[in-house]
């Protein structure tokens, strides 16, 4: 009972009994000694429901006040009615026994035993882990802890983190996925080390594709929900599946060594997987086309921090269709190539931005940042040509976990068009300062110079598009850089840059190989001429990968650069001394 009401009672109470000895009980009570009714809720305090039906001095009209205000007040949170949902929509995909997180957190008594330090990864924003910031859009199969919900956790545990009834709890049925049409394996478990703890390995996945086949949906079976953090799925051209196949011949364990790609320059991401991920399927009457002869890599991340290493083999499921889809989805990388980040800088920004210099609408329905380890941000947004149309957040980390990267597949209903004229920005910042560098063998390295490549100590700056695009059945997905020479031999002069780098774009891989090739070359032979050109030409040579045109697009934005590098380079290209840096893209110059 509340004290001021304890109080009042104790005063009523003694001057009844004070009146009681000095007046007979059958004499009505004069104007000086009767009681006066409380007439406000502050001269009662806060009595309980109990008090108002049986208190004798309380009117009926103060009485139903008082009683309606204590039924406003909200009724005590329980686990199963109101946190078990929470808890197991945002935290059990990792948190359960035997899962990757640290500990459990799937039944009431793990909860109350580790609430505390749940609580703090929560409103740190660490746990449930999710980069991007809801402020630029949301997603697809987002894991996120909303201020409603933390405030209801925070009231739960003030409340003394009461259990109620299970009956309470209706667990959701079991999420229902057809039966994969293709399943790939690697060739033979593989165990992790146990020190660093983390661990990348990829593998070429045993399914053989006999002819072009139509992926609607993948996914990943870890192996080891303890041991596998994530992993990401590659599609490689057959050209250069004997690359692959000489990377793991030179390995002794399954798989071969591989961190942030799987070893190769030409690769084509089309799925990926994260503890408690469902299935990913394409939209409606669209697919990833594998050409016939191509092949899968599976780039697996390992994590031995809570658990000792044993083996693991995953598996690759995959969802088809017989028939051709309207629609073919791809995907379409950005990469800042030439950025350079100085030893010891806090926060380096570094960003690119690329032009659709193509006739058609692209259409948009997902993207997947790419850094390493010293990135700290990255935003990747459309930047309208019409100023009458507001700019578009694509996505934006501002705390990039390297660990935690993957794909955001918008809504349905937001996809996003960039429309010819439009650009594309990426904005890669990195924190190369001494307190932020790698530890090895116990002794934290001394900061360096960085710039672009594939090794853990390199640097990324990458982000991929998943574009839509219509599919023509009658499209032949022959060997690498088939098109491109069907389209050479249109040219006025086959040995012209500008015919050379607009038939480069028809063939995303192609185009790729052979660009990074010319590069090369470039700085071979006419490294003055090439050096000036070279944002230029990274810029133009992204913003037609869908077709667009790379002559005409460095013409309009470096034309005195682009016209020395194009006279320079010209003559190497007809003698064939090119040819050296393409062996990989199955032509030559």
């Amino acid at each position: 009972m509340p004290h001021t009401y304890k109080l009042l009672l104790l005063n009523v109470a003694l001057s009844t009994l004070v009146a009681g000895a000095c007046t007979p009980t059958t004499e009505p009570p004069s104007a000086n000694n009767a009681q006066t009714a409380p007439t406000s809720k502050e001269d009662l305090g806060t009595p309980s429901a109990e008090d108002m039906r049986t208190r004798p001095d309380m009117s009926p009209a103060l009485a139903e006040d008082m009683r309606a205000e204590l039924d406003m007040k909200p009724e005590a949170l329980t686990y199963y009615k109101d946190i078990k949902p929470i808890i197991h929509a945002s935290c059990e995909g990792c948190h359960v026994r035997g899962g990757a997180g640290p500990y459990p957190l799937d039944d009431y008594a793990s909860l109350v035993e580790h609430m505390e330090i749940a609580m703090g990864s929560i409103k740190a924003g660490d746990m449930p882990p999710w980069s991007p910031d809801p402020d630029c859009r949301h997603y697809k199969g987002e894991r996120l802890v909303s201020p409603e919900q933390i405030g209801l956790l925070e009231r739960w545990s003030a409340e003394g983190m009461q259990e109620g009834e299970p009956t309470d709890w209706i667990a959701p049925g079991p999420i229902e996925t057809p039966v994969p049409d293709l399943i790939g394996r690697q060739n033979g478990a593989y165990t992790p080390r146990k020190t660093p703890p983390d661990d990348y390995h990829c593998f070429l996945i045993d399914q053989e594709f006999t002819q072009d086949t139509f992926v609607t949906g993948t996914t990943v079976v870890p192996g080891n929900d303890q041991l596998v953090h994530h992993a990401n799925l590659f599609l490689i051209n057959e050209t250069l599946v004997s690359k692959v196949k000489e990377l793991e011949d030179a390995e002794d364990d399954a798989g071969y060594k591989c961190f942030g790609d799987p070893g190769i320059n030409q690769t084509n991401l089309i799925g990926a997987w994260v503890p408690g991920a469902q299935p990913v399927f394409f939209p409606e009457d669209t697919a990833v086309v594998i050409p016939e002869g191509a092949r899968l890599v599976l780039q697996v991340h390992y994590n031995s921090l809570y658990t000792d290493p044993v083996p693991v083999e995953s598996e690759v499921l995959l969802y088809t269709r017989d028939t051709p889809p309207a629609q073919q989805a791809r995907a379409l990388p950005i990469a800042h190539l030439t950025f350079d980040v100085p030893a010891g800088e806090k926060e380096s920004e570094h960003a690119i931005t690329i032009k659709n210099s193509s006739a058609e609408d692209w259409l948009i329905i997902g993207t997947g940042p790419h850094l390493h380890l010293l990135a700290s941000k990255v935003k990747v947004e459309v930047l309208r040509k019409d100023d009458e149309l507001e700019d578009t957040c694509l996505v934006d980390i501002p705390d990039w976990d390297f660990n935690w990267q993957q794909e955001y597949r918008f809504k349905d209903d937001e996809w996003v068009t960039v429309r010819p004229g439009d650009r594309v920005k990426l904005t890669c910042t990195f924190d190369n300062s001494p307190e932020n560098q790698p530890i090895v063998d116990g002794q934290q390295l001394a900061p360096q110079r960085v710039r672009w490549g594939g090794k853990t100590n390199d640097e990324m700056c990458l982000n991929f598009l998943v574009l839509l695009q219509e599919y023509d059945p009658n499209k032949v997905n022959g060997p690498l850089c088939s098109e491109f020479k069907e389209c050479r031999t249109d040219c006025e002069d086959p040995f012209g840059v500008g015919c050379i780098f607009n038939c480069a774009t028809i063939e995303t891989g192609c185009g790729e190989c052979l660009l990074f090739g010319a590069q090369d070359c470039a700085y071979k032979y006419c490294r003055d001429e090439v050096i000036p050109a070279t944002g230029c030409l990274i810029t133009c040579a992204q913003g037609a990968q869908v077709g667009g045109d790379l002559d005409g697009c460095l013409q309009e934005e470096c034309p005195t650069e682009y016209a020395e590098l194009e006279s320079c380079l010209k003559p190497y290209i007809e003698q064939g001394l090119c040819n050296q840096y393409i062996d990989d893209c199955n032509v030559q110059f």
